[in-house]
């Protein structure tokens, strides 16, 4: 037998094995075949992830085992995933991976601007202190900055689903997406490239938690997450010509 979250071979035993020891995943072993399921019926019956059982495996393994699910074998976390609709338990993994996302980017941001190469540009201006200030800041600030951005980027994405009809599942899926997709935040302790890297992973991941969870194509899914992105494009792009214009009528107004 294998576990279908993380491919561990579970050994055979007399005596039903429940939980995968490696990432927590609920094993249904020697039991009688159950009557089919539907997919939701299906994923609330497996849907003791490890995430939804934080007190019996403990905060750190169950962190740890959740993220490597979802980095390494998402199709198969986001298909385990229970479709009751809480917010809570996603939000607290989002504002945990979130936030050491932050705060590695805070500290590299800080120490790239004290390499050599910045240093003479805060020579005597004192903006050595103001980004200390910053950077404290966003540290002390980075669990509240976590929920801020689940919040809005999942509630973007969400009506850019509904505008396409990809919304079949609720809110509630969307948001399970977007947070446990923050896994690849973590990847910001990397110097540098570490966010960049993150965060076309994340992409990948929203895509195939969508594709998932809302029944949709992956076309429709990408289709989803470009929209904030013309959007906003296109608002730049307004906001631009609204200047020039204005500018254009100064010579008149003088």
């Amino acid at each position: 037998m294998i576990c279908p979250a993380c491919g561990e071979p579970i050994g055979e035993s007399s005596v039903p094995v429940r939980f995968c020891a490696r990432c927590g995943f609920e094993l249904i072993s020697g039991r009688e075949s159950a009557p089919s399921l539907t997919g939701a019926e299906t994923r609330a019956k497996e849907g003791g992830m490890v995430w939804d059982r934080l007190g019996e495996v403990g905060l750190l393994e169950a962190l740890f085992s959740t993220w490597r699910a979802v980095m390494f074998g998402p199709g198969r976390f986001f298909a385990s995933l229970s479709p009751e609709p809480r917010l809570s338990r996603p939000l607290l993994y989002a504002v945990l991976v979130g936030s050491i996302g932050i705060i590695s980017g805070s500290f590299w941001g800080y120490m790239l601007e004290r390499s050599d190469l910045f240093s003479s540009l805060f020579e005597g201006t004192g903006g050595m202190d103001m980004d200390i200030t910053i950077t404290t800041g966003l540290i002390l600030a980075a669990p509240f900055l976590a929920a801020f951005q689940q919040f809005i980027f999942s509630g973007i994405l969400h009506i850019c689903l509904l505008c396409t009809g990809g919304n079949r599942s609720g809110y509630h899926t969307t948001f399970s997406v977007v947070a446990f997709s923050a896994s690849t935040q973590v990847l910001s302790i990397i110097p540098f490239i570490g966010s960049v890297l993150g965060s076309v992973w994340s992409l990948a991941l929203i895509v195939i938690g969508l594709k998932t969870l809302h029944g949709i194509s992956a076309l429709r899914a990408v289709i989803a997450i470009l929209l904030p992105v013309l959007f906003f494009c296109c608002l730049g792009m307004l906001a631009l010509l609204a200047i020039f214009g204005l500018l254009s009528t100064l010579p008149f107004l003088f």
